[in-house]
């Protein structure tokens, strides 16, 4: 390929400078010539990998006595990376794309993308003032959660936003599905004590980990997974309109519902639980068809939670603890299993740093110096604020409003399936009033969150 740099005078004294690389005049002819399929397909492609590593993880956990991630630390972060560069790729052609530059059109169609991106620069600038500049970068070795990880969180965002194709975005909710209910079948293995004697040998590296957690660290944080899975079911036993596909997903969600129940986080119960009332708000609004398989999903929660709390009496004792503790207040350090104590703590925190943070991770010594076991304020938005500073957490909580009041105003004209990724987003939102980002976790959220993000678009419609 040949580059070829030509000056010409124009009529005044400057130059222009045209720059030719093989065929092409510019680098803006190459931009034009790459069809909208390219990034269509490639970020599709970037969000089936990032799903599909997580069963890879399942069946190398299974058959390894180890008691490190294997399959899933190398490839989220060797496909995190190459989905960098296509994001960047893709930013530069949206930009060169642009026949005329117009800022109001800018700042009405992607005023939230704005101010992600806004919120990013605000990391980086966080990440350089911090203490402890490493674990600000590259995060501690159990989260991983460092600004290198915030990148990729970016790159994720941006592929979901690239997918164009209403087929794709249905193999990507199926996928979803899919993804959650192999990993559930780990909870009934451990559950079940006849399934899991079937394994022998092999049952014992299923005990290395946390009970009812799948290949997750925590159950918290399989319950983060699980909440944007089951509302991905939720919406596809509304859309899907061949009759043995409904069923499918619904068998889906009440296994995955019984899977949630016994992981018990109540967290993430509650927030499948206002997931299905938004997204059945906004089906009956979009269309009273829909009321049918709504109320079938609504009468399948409650008989499923009704059923197995029958047997378990998990959510009777939850709903009971989450009674006393409201009862109690905010005076009580150890409500919500002590997320108020670190909820009170990270605002004194905040106090010192207000502007900056203490950079991403940057808390994992000061809570354990206050006493606290946990690292964190289990607190999505509370942790953006006290890591990043409360501009950026001010930036993701504008993003998110202004991107749900945009999708509320089209409600109408919405396609089914951006309602159903929206039923997503609000969900996980919910569960990130009592969790934080993780490294395995967040990635889905934003690339949903970037599905979700194109609302805008005569491909949403």
């Amino acid at each position: 390929m040949k580059i070829k740099v030509e000056k010409k005078a124009n009529q005044g004294s400057k130059e222009k400078i045209n720059i030719k690389i093989g065929k092409y005049d510019s680098i803006s002819d190459i931009f034009k010539s790459i069809p909208d399929n390219f990034w269509n397909i490639g970020g599709f492609i970037f969000m089936m990998l990032m799903l599909l590593i997580l069963c890879a993880e399942e069946v190398y956990r299974l058959f390894s006595m180890s008691q490190k991630y294997g399959i899933f630390n190398i490839s989220f972060f060797f496909i995190g990376a190459i989905a960098e560069i296509f994001a960047t790729l893709y930013i530069f052609s949206q930009f060169y794309k642009e026949e005329k530059f117009s800022l109001k059109k800018i700042l009405k169609n992607n005023v939230w993308d704005i101010l992600l991106f806004a919120m990013l620069i605000w990391s980086a600038v966080s990440t350089y003032t911090a203490d402890n500049l490493y674990v600000a970068t590259k995060g501690t070795w159990y989260r991983k959660d460092g600004f290198y990880t915030y990148l990729i969180y970016a790159a994720m965002y941006v592929c979901g936003k690239a997918v164009t194709s209403d087929r794709f975005r249905r193999y990507i909710l199926r996928t979803f599905s899919t993804v959650c209910t192999l990993l559930s079948l780990w909870v009934l293995f451990q559950y079940n004590g006849h399934i899991y004697n079937m394994f022998g040998k092999y049952a014992h590296n299923m005990d290395i980990w946390t009970k009812y957690a799948s290949i997750f660290y925590n159950t918290n944080h399989y319950a983060y997974f699980m909440t944007l899975a089951i509302m991905a079911m939720v919406g596809l036993i509304i859309i899907e309109e061949k009759v043995i596909y409904k069923v499918i997903f619904l068998v889906m969600f009440i296994f995955n519902l019984w899977a949630l129940i016994i992981n018990d986080t109540f967290g993430g119960y509650i927030a499948v639980m206002a997931g299905i009332i938004f997204v059945s708000i906004i089906f009956i609004i979009k269309d009273r068809k829909k009321l049918v398989p709504v109320i079938l999903i609504c009468l399948t929660f409650i008989i499923t939670s009704v059923c197995v709390d029958a047997k378990t009496h998990i959510l009777s004792n939850d709903f009971g603890i989450t009674y006393g503790d409201a009862k109690a207040g905010i005076s009580n350090d150890a409500g919500g299993t002590s997320r108020i104590g670190l909820w009170k703590q990270a605002f004194r925190f905040m106090k010192d740093r207000p502007v900056f943070g203490y950079g991403p991770d940057g808390l994992w010594s000061l809570y354990y110096e206050k006493g606290f076991s946990s690292d964190r304020p289990h607190n999505e938005f509370i942790q953006h604020a006290v890591y990043l500073g409360i501009p950026a957490a001010l930036m993701y909580i504008g993003a998110i409003l202004s991107l749900f009041i945009y999708c509320i105003k089209r409600i109408k004209k919405l396609n089914v399936l951006m309602l159903a990724i929206g039923g997503m987003v609000c969900a996980y939102l919910v569960s990130s009033f009592f969790g934080n980002t993780m490294y395995y976790t967040a990635p889905y959220y934003f690339m949903t969150l970037g599905m979700l993000s194109a609302c805008h678009r005569k491909d949403a419609l």
